[in-house]
C-alpha cells in the first residue's frame, strides 16, 4: 500500500514538473508556509543571515556620533534578534548587550532591567556558556 502511494505521488510530482506547473505550485505552497510558520521554523542559516543584517544596522547606529539618540532603536533591534532568531548565538549575545546597556544607566531601574533580562535569558538558555559573562556584567559596580 505504501509503495503505491509513493509511486502515485512520484508520478504526480514528475508530471507536474513536465508541464511546468510544479514550480508555480511550489511557490504558492512556500508562500503559504511562510505566512503560517513562526520565524523559529527558519533554518539556522536563514536565522543567521537575517539576524546579521539587523546586527549590521546596530553597528552602524552604534558607530554614529548620535549613538545616545539612537539607543532606543539599538535596544529595539537587539530585542528583535532575541525574539525572531532565538536559535542562534547572536540572540544570546543580544541579551548580554542589553544587560550591559541597562547597567550603564547606573540607576536602580537600570539594575532591575538588567536582572530581569538575565532571568529571561536563564529561562531560554539555562546551559549557555554566556551565563558567566552576563553574571560578571551584573556584578560590576
Amino acid at each position: 500500500m505504501n509503495k503505491r502511494i509513493v509511486l502515485l505521488v512520484s508520478i504526480i510530482v514528475f508530471g507536474g514538473l513536465m508541464c511546468g506547473c510544479a514550480q508555480k505550485t511550489a511557490e504558492v505552497e512556500q508562500k503559504s508556509i511562510e505566512r503560517r510558520a513562526p520565524l523559529t521554523q527558519m533554518s539556522i542559516e536563514e536565522q543567521k543571515k537575517e539576524a546579521f543584517g539587523i546586527f549590521t544596522k546596530i553597528l552602524l547606529l552604534s558607530d554614529s556620533p548620535e549613538r545616545d539618540k539612537n539607543l532606543p532603536e539599538i535596544k529595539s533591534l537587539y530585542r528583535e534578534i532575541i525574539e525572531k532568531y532565538p536559535d542562534i548565538g547572536l540572540a544570546q549575545e543580544s541579551y548580554l548587550r542589553l544587560v550591559m546597556e541597562a547597567r550603564k544607566e547606573n540607576t536602580a531601574a537600570g539594575d532591575a532591567e538588567a536582572e530581569r533580562l538575565y532571568q529571561e535569558f536563564l529561562q531560554k538558555y539555562p546551559d549557555s556558556r554566556m551565563q558567566p559573562i552576563i553574571e560578571s556584567e551584573l556584578k560590576k559596580k
